[in-house]
């Protein structure tokens, strides 16, 4: 039973290798094609001398890629000829062989489908051209035309330019008069700020001089006070002294009426001083607000000139940049004329192009034909592969693991029974809902992305989930997943091969 398992498996990997041989075949065929082609066709070999190219290095890739499937498939005989360890140890290989060849398979069949929807492109493409060329010509005299209007504006930007430069001097004329206003009034600014500092100084002269006479008038009212009295004292001593006394009593009243007047005066001039005082006050307030608008004013007079500054410089940026547009308009009328007659000489090319283009698209046919046969080829021998896989699993399917496949929706579709053996579940169990028999053990949230990978068609290495028996024990699986893909080369199912390593 053992050695006929074993010469099943390596049938499989013979079967692998042959599969490999054909595609090598198939990928020569079309090197050797294309070779042809564009010996015979010279003129539409120059015309896909790069898509002709890339296919080629695209195909020994794949002649590459495939000589890998072929070393996989004889390690993978190698190891089932000469293993004498147990069997889960050679269904490990087996499986990782199995992905790994899967992973070569697909590279080869996408690389391959890539080149065959190139030349498909490449087919459509010259047949447009083909349609195209006999309004080419049309087309041609059209650019002709739009290349003299473009003249036409080209002289018109000309004249636009002249008219700038005129305009720009004498925007630099009425700059520089403004300028040169700007500085005057700096100059009045500062001479007007000085002779406010003189006014002050002035003012506040005036105001310590009123001071001073408010004071000497007090002394002045002090000194009549006592005049007075003195007067008085003098009056009442000629009274005592009788009729001897009447010159001297008529002596001190008059300089009683001379202290009183001096007294009233020395009032009249304290108001004075007073009012004098307020008004200088009141004065030097306002000389104070002044000044202060004065020095608010002689910064905005400062920056004033600094704008005008800045206005110097961006019109000289702006005479710069005109110079260069000017430059730049004359180059324009050159190329117009290098244009017209590269316009003309594409005349002529463009009735060589209408042969040209009709002997390519044979070419490309005739290529794109090739090619789609062999990618229907490289699907078969992706299907024969993973169902020659598919068998290596079933058959070692009893030694503690089982095979599942699923849409791309998630929905199982198929598992081997073996999933009691390995799980205690049955088929109809596990299908219902498998994630009850996953654990909170963090390897399992990679699962999701790995099987993601998988539906995108992106083969993945062998992963680990763990999972619950249907007894509660523990057990830790590797999963080893290959994306299957449908006719029209997008994925429709992944399948995957689970194997009990607890």
């Amino acid at each position: 039973m053992e050695k006929n398992k074993f010469q099943n498996q390596r049938g499989v990997a013979k079967k692998v290798f042959l599969v490999g041989l054909l595609l090598i075949a198939a990928a020569t065929f079309t090197v050797i094609n294309i070779f042809c082609l564009l010996v015979l066709n010279v003129k539409t070999g120059y015309l896909l001398i790069s898509i002709s190219l890339a296919s080629l290095l695209a195909i020994l890739t794949d002649i590459y890629l495939v000589y890998k499937v072929h070393l996989y498939c004889k390690a993978l005989n190698e190891k089932i000829e000469k293993e004498s360890f147990g069997r889960k140890s050679l269904l490990r290989n087996i499986s990782s062989n199995s992905e790994q060849v899967s992973r070569t398979l697909n590279d080869v069949v996408k690389t391959i489908s890539d080149s065959y929807q190139a030349f498909e492109e490449l087919t459509q493409t010259i047949e447009s051209i083909s349609l195209s060329t006999d309004t080419q010509a049309t087309v041609t005299r059209d650019g002709e035309d739009a290349a003299n209007e473009l003249g036409k504006v080209i002289d018109n930007i000309q004249k636009y330019i002249t008219t700038m430069n005129d305009e720009i001097k004498k925007v630099i004329e009425l700059k520089d008069e403004g300028s040169k206003t700007i500085a005057l009034l700096t100059v009045k600014t500062v001479s007007s700020a000085n002779s406010i500092n003189e006014i002050d100084t002035l003012i506040n002269e005036t105001n310590i001089n009123a001071v001073k006479i408010s004071e000497a008038s007090s002394m002045i009212k002090g000194i009549s006070s006592q005049t007075n009295l003195l007067a008085l004292n003098a009056a009442i001593e000629a009274a005592r002294a009788g009729e001897a006394g009447k010159g001297f009593a008529i002596v001190a009243d008059e300089i009683r009426k001379l202290a009183e007047q001096t007294t009233e005066s020395a009032k009249k001039i304290d108001e004075i001083v007073n009012n004098l005082q307020f008004k200088s006050n009141s004065a030097v307030e306002t000389i104070n607000a002044v000044k202060k608008d004065f020095s608010e004013q002689y910064l905005m007079v400062e920056k004033t000139a600094e704008k005008f500054g800045g206005i110097n410089y961006e019109i000289e940026q702006v005479v710069l940049s005109i110079d260069k547009l000017n430059g730049s308009s004359q180059d324009m009328d050159k190329k117009k004329e290098e244009i017209l007659e590269i316009i003309h000489n594409l005349s002529a090319i463009a009735q060589e192009n209408a042969a040209g283009t009709e002997q390519a698209a044979a070419s490309t046919e005739e290529l794109t034909n090739s090619m789609s046969e062999i990618v229907e080829k490289s699907k078969e021998s992706i299907k024969f592969v993973i169902n020659s896989m598919n068998e290596v699993a079933n058959a070692s399917s009893e030694n503690g693991c089982f095979f599942y496949r699923h849409d791309t929706n998630g929905v199982f579709n198929h598992i081997s029974p073996s999933v009691t053996t390995v799980l205690g579940y049955t088929v109809e169990e596990f299908m219902i809902d498998f994630t009850t028999s996953m654990t909170d053990n963090p390897i399992n949230a990679k699962a999701e992305e790995y099987t993601a990978l998988s539906i995108q068609g992106i083969q993945q290495q062998p992963y680990y989930v763990e999972v619950k028996h249907k007894n509660k024990s523990v057990r830790m699986l590797e999963v080893t997943e290959f994306p299957v893909f449908g006719e029209k080369g997008l994925v429709e199912a992944v399948e995957g091969l689970a194997i009990d390593i607890t």
